[in-house]
């Protein structure tokens, strides 16, 4: 029984994300949404995950928790992209490049980004 708790405890809401965003970028946008709808309604994880994930869901009003500023920035920049708001997503994936160390995932997936918008990203 504790192996079970160790692993949901360890739950991130990442990966989520991380398809909710695959499917809006192949163009699947309604069924990215019903994605994102039913995860975030299934989600089992710590507190903060899961306000992490109803914060990028849109769901989440301002109740005075705050994200972990790195996986926010980096999110935010593909919620930019998403929209059409380049400029401003690649600023912040410039930013995840700048401010997070070099054996960060998040750091790796924005200098991919930046790449993909050939934008030379910073050493």
């Amino acid at each position: 029984m504790q192996g079970a708790k160790a692993i949901q405890a360890s739950f991130s809401a990442d990966s989520n994300l991380l398809a909710y965003f695959a499917l809006h970028r192949l163009g699947k946008v309604e069924e990215a949404e019903s994605y994102l709808c039913g995860q975030t309604a299934a989600f089992r994880g710590n507190p903060d995950e899961h306000l992490f994930l109803l914060s990028l869901a849109g769901r989440l009003t301002d109740c005075g928790w705050r994200p972990d500023s790195g996986r926010d920035r980096y999110y935010n920049a593909l919620s930019d992209l998403q929209s059409g708001n380049t400029k401003n997503a690649m600023a912040l994936l410039q930013e995840e490049v700048a401010k997070t160390d070099k054996d960060n995932l998040l750091r790796l997936a924005a200098q991919i980004e930046l790449k993909w918008l050939r934008i030379p990203n910073p050493r």
